[in-house]
């Protein structure tokens, strides 16, 4: 199928075309370079944006639909994480919501803090010693400034990350929740602003069922209030997910040989009004 006429946001590019062929974007460019097709959608200048990502979940724990209503939503890749009751919980799964199919594991599920200390003394050890022998990405549970400190200058990805401080990778989130244990006292918007602004590269999560998955879109469009720009909270549900997850070689962008799918929006999809109205 060949889209034509649509703003693609995340490639600055304000008036193009994209082809997709077999759910893979094999053409982007300016609509003076638009090829012909017999297959056309027109985007009459509507914004193109990739499918958007929620970079932690536990969706396999509860699901009543959630796939599919994640999906609806533009939510077209999930990471489902294991809990972090334990210092090693597992692998990280990479699912697309439109086939419930598992595409990838991401890295494996790391903890520190309250949770894991309830049931290890050595947690901390633990963690530290799993770090230290990864083959695989880390994704590591953490709130606290304590804890974030005893992996200062290891190669992880902090989830959560509430108190995070520098530049980091921060899969941060939920931020509509209560405030349920001392090490989350920091958790709120205008924190996140604070570590976007000192350059940390972040991605909003819902951690389903924390707070639901549909809801992804709202919670990166309440960014902007908080002062970040328009089309920076847009990557954080697109671009920077795939990135932190290790695959923005094939998910996050508008680009050639891009998966994930193509969501066509009314309006700048950070716009509280914005109305998404095809999945392509």
């Amino acid at each position: 199928m060949l889209i034509t006429n649509v703003n693609i946001i995340t490639e600055k590019i304000p008036c193009g075309y994209i082809n997709v062929e077999d759910d893979v974007i094999t053409d982007v460019g300016y609509m003076e370079n638009c090829p012909s097709s017999n297959d056309v959608y027109d985007g009459k200048g509507c914004f193109a944006v990739p499918g958007f990502i929620d970079a932690h979940t536990h969706l396999y724990n509860n699901d009543y639909g959630y796939f599919d209503k994640a999906f609806n939503c533009g939510i077209t890749l999930v990471a489902v994480s294991p809990d972090s009751s334990k210092p090693v919980g597992g692998e990280i799964k990479l699912v697309s919501t439109k086939t419930k199919e598992t595409v990838g594991v991401c890295g494996i599920k790391l903890a520190l803090g309250e949770n894991p200390s309830k049931n290890f003394e050595n947690a901390t050890e633990i963690v530290l010693e799993e770090i230290e022998k990864a083959e695989s990405a880390v994704f590591l549970h953490v709130h606290s400034k304590e804890d974030i400190d005893l992996v200062k200058g290891k190669n992880v990805v902090f989830v959560h990350g509430t108190d995070c401080q520098g530049k980091c990778r921060i899969i941060a989130g939920p931020m509509l929740t209560d405030i349920s244990k001392k090490e989350m006292e920091k958790l709120s918007y205008e924190n996140l602003v604070r570590q976007y602004k000192e350059g940390s590269v972040i991605a909003i999560c819902s951690d389903h069922p924390e707070t639901p998955v549909d809801f992804l879109q709202l919670y990166a469009q309440l960014v902007v209030k908080y002062g970040v720009d328009k089309d920076d909270a847009l990557l954080m549900i697109t671009k920077n997910p795939a990135q932190l997850l290790g695959v923005d070689d094939c998910y996050g962008s508008i680009k050639i040989n891009q998966k994930g799918g193509v969501l066509i929006f009314d309006r700048h999809p950070m716009d509280f009004y914005s109305r998404l109205i095809k999945i392509l």
